[in-house]
């Protein structure tokens, strides 16, 4: 006996929603790789004190190892605000060096920027550029 071609299976809706939820989910949520985060000049978020993405330039002021590879850097903003930053690198970055910071700023009684997490980097500046 043949189907009748008005009765639509149940199974098709069902799918359809997951595939839908599927979708929102991958493009809505916070983690998605398909926002695009505003990145916040580190003085500004530094003087909100709110967790942010920030990039901006930092002058290294003391050097603390955390494992062979892995350092917490004291240093200081432009305007002298003082900020850890938390990089994985295979020597430990010179004292008095400027570097370029981009990642996420949290705050844990002090302002902390991760560089090893994704869509972080930590690159040596021109003195120049540090005002």
């Amino acid at each position: 006996m043949a189907k009748d071609p008005q009765n639509i299976d149940k199974r098709i809706p069902i799918v359809m929603a997951l595939l839908i939820a599927l979708f929102c989910y991958y493009t809505w949520s916070p983690n998605s790789p398909f926002i695009t985060v505003d990145e916040q000049q580190l003085e500004d978020a530094l003087n909100k004190q709110q967790p942010a993405y920030i990039k901006g330039i930092v002058l290294i002021s003391a050097v603390h190892p955390l494992s062979p590879s892995r350092f917490l850097l004291d240093t200081k903003t432009a305007d002298q605000q003082e900020l850890q930053v938390i990089v994985s690198m295979p020597q430990a970055p010179l004292i008095n060096s400027h570097w370029l910071v981009r990642g996420s700023l949290r705050w844990n009684n002090q302002a902390i920027v991760d560089t090893t997490l994704d869509k972080a980097s930590f690159t040596a500046a021109d003195a120049k550029d540090f005002q």
